[in-house]
């Protein structure tokens, strides 16, 4: 996991990945995380990588391109 913000109390977990197809063995550290503080609330966590499309890799990751104009 590369970064953290916290906004309102609520944790967002972000990934950064220079694969141009991250998987789910790239989410370990934001899924490591939410398991050993399972009472924090946290959001959705994305990974950013250069990629052309969105897509899921577990319940709450998502990787997201990373020049996307819009969420």
């Amino acid at each position: 996991m590369d970064f953290i913000l916290e906004i309102d109390g609520t944790l967002f977990l972000i990934e950064v990945k220079a694969s141009s197809h991250p998987s789910r063995s790239d989410a370990r550290g934001i899924l490591a995380f939410r398991q050993s503080y399972p009472q924090r609330k946290i959001g959705p966590g994305p990974i950013i990588a250069p990629t052309d499309s969105q897509y899921q890799v577990t319940e709450n990751v998502r990787v997201i391109p990373w020049d996307l104009q819009q969420w």
